[in-house]
């Protein structure tokens, strides 16, 4: 069930991207908005309505030191459009792939979302009811979900056409692929070669 109308978002959108969330035993769908600016002054402001402001600093020191993506420096507000308190950890993907939009300029489909929790080494977690709420954004009409790599098994016998970009377990330090691989465009998942077990790194995508 979508908490916000694809009347409301732009085809593309800088800053903002969808999340399902899993609630008692249906899935609702959250936008997740953000806005970097640079300090007049002083200390930068952290700004958030409807989400955990302690949540959006780990966030922060985790692209910080995973993808050497300086956000730290810059007023971030996070906005959950609809007066809703979201407290689910599977949206901290979300919340930094919207973060990393604002940060370069790159607008993401209304039709992408993102789901997976994020630890302090970057690495990103498995999450619970993956299946129930992957097949609500097929649902409704997505075409692409980013997803932690450990939930790679399952889906493998799953018919589900919308497409699964999963992590790889391969550390980068860099941050310079994503002018080059919008997020707008998932490729199709491959399989991949690695044995190495999850969680896997952030900076793996990027």
């Amino acid at each position: 069930q979508m908490c916000i109308r694809d009347s409301d978002r732009d085809e593309k959108n800088i800053g903002s991207i969808i999340v399902p969330i899993f609630e008692g035993s249906r899935v609702f769908l959250f936008e997740v908005q953000s806005l970097l600016g640079t300090p007049n002054f002083g200390m930068p402001r952290r700004t958030v309505e409807g989400y955990d402001k302690t949540r959006v600093e780990i966030l922060s020191a985790v692209l910080s030191r995973s993808l050497k993506v300086d956000v730290n420096s810059k007023d971030i507000y996070i906005n959950i459009p609809g007066g809703i308190d979201l407290n689910d950890r599977s949206s901290d993907l979300a919340v930094v792939f919207s973060l990393l939009s604002s940060v370069k300029g790159v607008p993401i489909s209304q039709k992408i979302a993102a789901i997976g929790e994020l630890g302090l080494r970057g690495e990103v977690r498995k999450v619970s009811f993956i299946k129930n709420r992957v097949n609500e954004l097929e649902k409704m009409g997505f075409t692409g979900v980013y997803l932690p790599k450990s939930h790679q098994a399952d889906f493998e016998k799953e018919k589900i056409k919308i497409k699964k970009q999963l992590f790889q377990k391969k550390y980068t330090k860099s941050y310079k692929n994503l002018q080059s691989s919008p997020l707008q465009n998932i490729p199709k998942y491959r399989q991949s070669p690695s044995s190495v077990s999850h969680p896997q790194s952030l900076s793996t995508f990027f």
